[in-house]
């Protein structure tokens, strides 16, 4: 799970406790936290994660290649 993809389901779990909380509670300021947290989430969306080259690092149990002949 790539760290974009763990804040947006942080903020959307963070969205839904503030909306429920807000609406159970009778406080808009709650549900205004909750839709601000959820428009968070949605604009994390358009975030396009770090590619990361796999064969950038070498295996941890396979020797160093020499590359002299």
């Amino acid at each position: 799970m790539t760290p974009i993809t763990r804040a947006k389901l942080t903020l959307t779990l963070s969205a839904l406790v503030f909306f429920a909380a807000g609406m159970r509670s009778g406080l808009e300021w709650q549900r205004w936290v909750g839709i601000a947290l959820l428009c968070g989430a949605v604009a994390l969306r358009f975030v396009k994660p770090e590619r990361v080259a796999r064969d950038a690092t070498p295996d941890a149990d396979e020797p160093p290649r020499s590359d002299s002949r």
